[in-house]
């Protein structure tokens, strides 16, 4: 379908666009086009890649741009209103009038407006917890629309339950919702997954780097292990690997100082990022 077409090569316009202003770090896999797939099989856009005329193109796509330096997050009066038509909603007593559903609403405070973390749980809230699908949705468009982007895996916690954030993960791209100033935590991650593999070298350089005990509790395969020292270089293809990453205060504060966007730091730092 030519409209198709037309879509796709303003998303790929868009890519070069952003990977121009957003270089990838050596090794990371695709961050733009994420999950993408050509006629149900996996596929990597090589550089002179021209959008064919047939053929199923799917993709998931992430803006990898964060919020400008002057954003403003939305105002009180503006965040209540759509608050409580959302509360409204939930309680099934919305008025039922065109873009007043909860999905409209999701999309339109996805696309018009940025967020602190504490405003994205507010709404998180309103929704009600079990209104999972729509809370997946919100947190795939407000991972690019927090001002405090840094507390983006506080709020993946705090607003689903553990198998939950999977889909968001799986949305975004491990690779992408992974930050390295706020690293400590818990990971299961797949390494059929390029994504889950990149994301496991991540925290292996980290902990190479960083002084102390870090990578606890670590398993492959269900059995506990030492993580060998080839997997710096080149982790397994298959096998789930489960590690608890951790820093002491100190390396909290060095990491901060020397990687973290300052505006990006959230209320929350200290009980988000625990030694």
């Amino acid at each position: 379908v030519e409209t198709d077409r037309s879509v796709m090569q303003r998303l790929l316009e868009q890519r070069f666009a952003t990977l121009a202003d957003y270089p990838p770090e050596q090794g990371k896999p695709e961050s733009v086009f994420v999950n993408l797939r050509f006629n149900g099989a996996p596929f990597k856009i090589k550089q002179n890649w021209a959008v064919p005329y047939s053929g199923v193109i799917e993709l998931d796509y992430v803006s990898l741009r964060k919020p400008p330096p002057d954003a403003e997050p939305i105002s009180r009066e503006e965040l209540d209103r759509y608050l409580a038509q959302l509360i409204q909603n939930s309680m099934g007593k919305g008025a039922g009038a065109q873009g007043t559903d909860s999905p409209s609403i999701i999309r339109h405070l996805g696309s018009h407006y940025y967020f602190t973390c504490y405003q994205a749980l507010e709404i998180v809230e309103a929704l009600g917890s079990k209104d999972v699908e729509n809370i997946q949705t919100l947190l795939v468009l407000l991972h690019s629309r927090l001002i405090d982007w840094h507390g983006f895996g506080y709020v993946l916690d705090k607003s689903l339950r553990p198998l939950d954030t999977t889909p968001v993960c799986e949305r975004l791209g491990m690779h992408n919702v992974f930050d390295k100033v706020a690293a400590i935590g818990y990971y299961e991650l797949n390494f059929a997954s390029d994504y889950h593999r990149w994301v496991a070298l991540q925290l292996i350089l980290l902990a190479a780097d960083e002084p102390g005990e870090n990578m606890l509790y670590t398993h492959y395969q269900g059995l506990s292990i030492a993580v060998p020292s080839t997997w710096a270089t080149r982790c397994p293809r298959k096998g789930l690997f489960i590690v608890y990453y951790c820093r002491s205060q100190q390396v909290i504060a060095r990491v901060v100082k020397r990687f973290a966007d300052p505006r990006a730091i959230p209320e929350f730092w200290e009980e988000y990022q625990k030694p």
